[in-house]
């Protein structure tokens, strides 16, 4: 039996452009111990069946889950000065982005799909052990030792007790393709679950700008100066005012130095109005815009991320020496079927020289520790000073070879397909 472990997400990204280079690591990321053995969903080869990623995967998000998770959402303070005007994080703002997510993958493959059955599985009354869900996701928050993580994914947990064939860990998968490959393990079911001792943001649209920014370099100590130097500057400008009309007063007396104050400001009422608004604004502006895109997780992104671990990916900048790289572009003439060779030949489905047996260090995929890719890919290693809601060229080509089709009709050659709603609401949410 394979080990049933956590694969986090800590971080996030920016989803605007992507360099060249292709990398990505299969779970699980010990290719040694498990001899190039993969994690992925199976296709049925009765037509019929929604068995893995026949008719897609269904998923189910817990009935609790916008209750946890949405308090946590930074847009919407609550209780804090806020007029509460304006509901800025729905539930169902939550939802869009988890499907927007989805579809993140689901845009790159023809197998990739995601369906909803959260009603059926509340109906049903099982929890996540809903036999209809093959994804299901939750907020809680964390238990002893994960605290670091803002989200993981858990593969074929012990307690589910709606396995088929009862197994929990079962080897053989049927690919895209038509293959199999007998030595990969099935991913029957998974978990998402989101921590709620942290806080979240979903305008990646106004805070991408100040994530790019903070790759370079520690744009929180920049803004921070910034805004708290303005602040500064303001309050000893009313601090001299303050000074001023104490040593009038001191010297003409309260109702002529009063007098004279008025005179003297009423000539320079423009940087007085500016000096007000600077003493009021860049609290508002830190705490309630730029802190949030700074020191919270892109919800959107997080998910993303972690639906990738669903799929069977991990982390390429943590398991470099296992960072396999596209040698050619995934197509008809990369596909190798098991079916053509002896029975008793096990090996890669990738072509080397026309199809050979060991590991993907063939002619089509190989191992590329130093490729700059890696920092591209919406599986890297997430911190909240990285995020990515988009697949990039490398998360393409290790999705087209995890998942292999030998058709070149539905190969998709081009960049990744990527859309994403644009909230920008960030100056908005000033006004409230």
């Amino acid at each position: 039996m394979l080990p049933r472990r956590p694969y986090l997400v800590l971080g996030l990204l920016a989803c605007f452009g992507t360099s060249g280079g292709d990398g990505w690591v299969t779970l699980p990321s010990d290719y040694v111990k498990y001899k190039g053995a993969k994690y992925a969903w199976t296709i049925a080869p009765d037509p019929l069946s929604d068995l893995g990623l026949s008719g897609g995967l269904a998923f189910a998000i817990d009935p609790a889950f916008c209750a946890q998770i949405r308090p946590e959402f930074r847009e919407d303070v609550q209780g804090a000065g806020s007029l509460n005007l304006v509901q800025w994080v729905t539930c169902a703002d939550i939802n869009d982005a988890i499907a927007r997510a989805m579809n993140t993958w689901s845009a790159n493959h023809p197998y990739i799909h995601f369906y909803n059955v959260t009603d059926e599985c509340i109906a049903e009354d099982n929890g996540r052990d809903c036999g209809l869900a093959e994804v299901y996701i939750d907020a809680r928050l964390p238990a002893a030792g994960l605290e670091a993580l803002a989200a993981f994914v858990v593969h074929n947990p012990s307690w589910r007790n709606a396995y088929s064939n009862g197994e929990q860990w079962e080897m053989g998968v049927r690919l895209p393709s038509g293959d199999t490959a007998p030595l990969d393990w099935q991913i029957k079911f998974a978990t998402i679950t989101f921590h709620t001792h942290l806080c979240w943001y979903l305008d990646n649209t106004f805070c991408s700008g100040l994530r790019a920014s903070n790759e370079s370099g520690n744009m929180r100590l920049v803004c921070s100066g910034v805004i708290f130097g303005v602040w500064a500057v303001s309050f000893l400008h009313l601090f001299y005012l303050t000074g001023r009309f104490l040593w009038l007063a001191c010297r003409l007396g309260l109702v002529p130095g009063v007098q004279r104050i008025l005179i003297e400001t009423s000539k320079w009422m423009l940087p007085n109005y500016l000096c007000i608004f600077c003493l009021v604004a860049p609290p508002i502006v830190w705490f309630r815009l730029l802190l949030p895109c700074l020191e919270c997780f892109d919800f959107e992104a997080t998910a993303a991320h972690e639906l990738g671990h669903v799929l069977g990916f991990a982390h390429p900048d943590t398991s470099r020496n296992v960072n396999r790289v596209a040698l050619r572009q995934a197509s008809a003439a990369t596909c190798c079927l098991r079916a053509s060779f002896p029975e008793s030949k096990t090996f890669s489905w990738m072509s080397e020289l026309n199809c050979s047996s060991g590991g993907l260090a063939t002619d089509a995929v190989g191992f590329d520790e130093s490729d700059p890719s890696i920092e591209d890919s919406v599986m890297f290693h997430l911190t909240t000073f990285k995020s990515r809601a988009c697949l990039s060229p490398n998360d393409l080509a290790g999705l087209q070879y995890h998942y292999p089709l030998c058709n070149d009709d539905l190969i998709h050659m081009s960049e990744p397909m990527c859309v994403k709603s644009k909230r920008n609401l960030g100056w908005v949410r000033l006004l409230e």
